[in-house]
């Protein structure tokens, strides 16, 4: 079936040729289990209401209508989505502009919003039925049904256990990847991504030491579509050493080690130090092995000149013993 799709898409606007778009606010192209909710926004031109329907991978659905304004847009937040795991579908319908559902004749319901809704309300009571052979049953008495002029947009997301993660710590003004020192005073930065939520959750990112306290905190409650958030962590009142840094929604976590040194300065002299100590042992190493080989060299030349001088030796002790006449005694 010839479908628009948008798969895990990030603060796009998904159009189909018509009047009708939508978009669903995931966070990484995900929805966490932990919420099971999520928001959709567009427009319908000329309409009342638009049926929201979400289908997983088994075959289950949600369907809901959505008021349209005065304007032609819709704005519904926190409608669930409470699916099993994996891969969901959702759906954006419009009845078009002739006002009837498909060709006008739905089965068993009545040809309007509502008796849409209940049309896939009731195909995901169906278990026999696949997410695949539900989602083509949608279609079929839709968008894909004889003389009809339905609107329909398709975005895909996961719908998964909650994430949070930690991505990168840097001092403040020298943003860098990976986890980094930060200087005893300096603002500690902490990026990471979560696919909670945005508003209705934090994330909580603590400085802990060896025992477990918390010595210095922030937290947030706002990031975008793409789950990533930022937090800034004073260190004044932190000594040098190392400490746990871990970020928590209140259902999921994430810790990393990240080390307070005096300054940032000293750290990388101390690392250019190491650097120039390993490349001077390794230039002397290489000099010491050039060293040997060339006295290995030397003595194999030795030997070989010794062993010409003995080969010479011998060769002229026999050139003194063909000098005499063979065969032959002494002459009387």
């Amino acid at each position: 079936s010839d479908w628009t799709t948008a798969t895990s898409s990030r603060d796009s606007i998904n159009v189909v040729e018509g009047d009708l778009t939508g978009e669903f606010v995931t966070y990484d192209g995900q929805i966490a289990s932990e919420d099971s909710i999520i928001d959709v926004n567009g427009t319908a031109a000329g309409q009342d209401n638009v049926v929201v329907a979400f289908v997983d991978d088994r075959g289950n659905t949600l369907a809901y209508s959505v008021s349209v304004d005065d304007d032609d847009t819709f704005d519904e937040e926190d409608l669930g989505v409470g699916l099993n795991q994996g891969s969901v579908s959702a759906h954006v319908i419009s009845n078009g502009r002739d006002g009837n559902i498909g060709d006008g004749d739905l089965p068993d319901q009545d040809n309007n919003i509502g008796g849409l809704v209940q049309f896939i309300d009731d195909l995901g009571d169906n278990n026999q039925l696949s997410g695949d052979q539900v989602r083509d049953r949608i279609v079929s008495e839709t968008v894909e049904d004889d003389a009809s002029d339905d609107l329909i947009v398709t975005q895909t997301f996961r719908l998964n256990d909650g994430t949070v993660s930690l991505d990168a710590v840097y001092p403040e003004g020298s943003e860098a990847s990976g986890i980094n020192p930060v200087a005893a005073g300096d603002t500690m930065v902490v990026d990471g991504t979560t696919n909670r939520k945005a508003d209705d959750n934090s994330v909580v990112v603590d400085v802990l030491d060896e025992n477990g306290n918390s010595l210095a905190s922030s937290s947030t409650d706002m990031w975008d579509s793409d789950g990533v958030y930022t937090v800034s962590i004073d260190t004044s009142d932190l000594e040098t050493g190392s400490y746990t840094v871990e970020a928590d929604t209140g259902d999921n976590t994430d810790r990393t080690t990240v080390e307070i040194v005096e300054s940032i300065e000293e750290e990388e002299e101390t690392e250019e130090e190491t650097e120039e100590e390993t490349e001077e042992e390794t230039e002397e190493e290489t000099t010491e092995e050039e060293t040997t080989e060339e006295e290995t060299t030397e003595e194999e030349s030795t030997e070989e000149e010794t062993t010409e001088e003995e080969s010479t030796e011998e060769t002229t002790e026999e050139e003194s013993t063909d000098d005499s006449t063979p065969g032959f005694g002494a002459l009387v």
